[in-house]
């Protein structure tokens, strides 16, 4: 895999699973500044600047190579013996000193949100408490069970009792395709409730920053056009994908395994923090819309110790 350079001369690694949203948002940034490397569970030849691998598998760097690491969603849709593998990986390709943030879905917050909606329905059983409390449930199982792509979230997404609030509140921009398919279905009613909060977003937005926001966009779509795709048969198989979610972690499990694999100096960040340098420029975690992650995540950096040893982690 060739080392792709920053234009502040440094090396970044990039890794990551899957999301639309994410590389209709942060793909013009991390292609042009980040070596990156998308899970893929079937084997496929680079494209551009995307190397496609498995990462149940060593990765194709020597040791020390990069300045920081950026792992988005894919430890869960590891084993956790697989996890700490990678994690040692990313410890063997980093540069002493070098920071690595990992980020997953946040067990802790479902399972409060789960007890919450659960108390709620209890205390008052509403249509719109069991709606979000069935959600809950969902995000607990709906990824480690399903048995085709999107599963049951999907079919809710697409559903005509859709509740856009709360989807946007509890996950960020990660379905924000969906509500487009939901737009061509006029008796839905869910695209104007889309449009309407999409336009609440570049309201709130100071005026001095509208022009570039809708630069962004149109970086966006224009990106989204030229992204790859796997074809129909593949997409509908969660475990040839790697959709399927294998663990769960919450910012204690995640400093367990980083320091287990060798890094120091844990410590959780917010979706728009980071200790890596230049991480302002980047801005992989937020969304271009506003002040939130595009998927609400817990969010763990470390560093290798600066005095590390050389040599492949086992």
């Amino acid at each position: 895999m060739k080392v792709n350079y920053a234009s502040d001369g440094r090396a970044n690694l990039h890794v990551w699973r899957e999301g639309r949203e994410y590389w209709c948002q942060k793909s013009p940034v991390f292609l042009r500044e980040w070596t990156n490397v998308q899970f893929s569970l079937l084997p496929r030849l680079p494209d551009g600047k995307v190397n496609y691998h498995d990462l149940r598998r060593p990765l194709w760097f020597a040791d020390n190579t990069f300045d920081a690491a950026d792992a988005a969603h894919v430890l869960e849709h590891l084993t956790p013996e697989e996890g700490r593998r990678f994690a040692g990986e990313l410890y063997r390709v980093l540069k002493p000193g070098a920071v690595c943030r990992v980020s997953t879905p946040d067990l802790e917050r479902i399972c409060r949100d789960y007890l919450h909606w659960l108390k709620q329905c209890l205390k008052e059983p509403s249509t719109k408490n069991f709606y979000r409390y069935q959600w809950s449930v969902w995000e607990i199982f709906d990824q480690i069970v399903r048995e085709k792509a999107g599963g049951r979230m999907l079919e809710a997404l697409q559903s005509e009792d859709l509740d856009i609030e709360f989807i946007e509140e509890r996950y960020g921009d990660v379905f924000r395709e969906f509500y487009g398919r939901a737009t061509a279905e006029p008796e839905n009613g869910a695209g104007d409730v889309a449009q309407r909060s999409a336009l609440r977003r570049l309201l709130a937005v100071p005026p001095v920053e509208i022009p570039a926001v809708i630069v962004r966009k149109v970086k966006t779509v224009v990106s989204s056009r030229l992204r790859p795709r796997q074809s129909a048969a593949v997409r509908d198989h969660p475990r040839q994908t790697g959709e399927r979610v294998k663990w769960m972690y919450d910012r204690v499990s995640l400093r367990l395994l980083l320091e287990g694999r060798g890094f120091e100096k844990v410590s959780v960040k917010n979706c728009a923090e980071s200790d890596i340098v230049g991480w302002e420029r980047y801005n992989l975690s937020r969304s271009n819309y506003g002040d939130y992650a595009i998927d609400p995540s817990v969010f763990v950096e470390a560093k290798k110790p600066r005095a590390a040893a050389m040599g492949t982690a086992s």
